[in-house]
């Protein structure tokens, strides 16, 4: 009896509490520095926008977006489910910190991940200069894993 009170505690505990939320956002960032900047590397230093930007995640040249299935009128969106406000960054000489949306062009700023289907959730990034900016779509699957990612142009 004891056994079975001690095994079924210790998966109750694991169940409520072991189970993190997916940081959509971070991982999307992350594959941004590591992939996308790559292919791509500035002239100049970027400014990243720490705080994710919760208005502006669908505005920014969804021409790509055809690619996954996802139009406005599309349905029901939901917003941020992993529930974060902000973007983690370790040194990285590519980047100056700001909190706010001040600083020296160019800018970056990571939207909240979105999603319209039960098996996505899509992060824009944009890349802001003074006059235009590049925008990026990263799709990823419910456990985090990149799917897909689009350039969506010039704004």
């Amino acid at each position: 009896m004891r056994t079975t009170l001690i095994i079924l505690f210790t998966i109750i505990v694991h169940v409520a509490y072991g189970q993190d939320k997916v940081p959509f956002e971070q991982i999307a960032f992350d594959f941004y520095r590591d992939s996308i900047l790559k292919s791509t590397p500035q002239r100049t230093r970027l400014t990243l926008w720490t705080e994710l930007d919760k208005e502006n995640f669908f505005s920014h040249r969804p021409d790509c977006l055809k690619e996954f299935n996802i139009s406005h009128g599309n349905g029901i969106i939901n917003l941020n489910p992993s529930g974060r406000s902000s973007i983690e960054l370790k040194r990285d000489r590519r980047f100056r910190i700001k909190k706010e949306n001040t600083g020296r062009f160019p800018r970056v700023y990571v939207t909240v991940s979105f999603s319209t289907l039960n098996n996505q959730h899509i992060v824009t990034i944009v890349e802001a200069y003074k006059y235009e900016g590049v925008t990026y779509h990263i799709e990823l699957n419910n456990s985090g894993n990149i799917i897909n990612w689009c350039n969506g142009g010039w704004l």
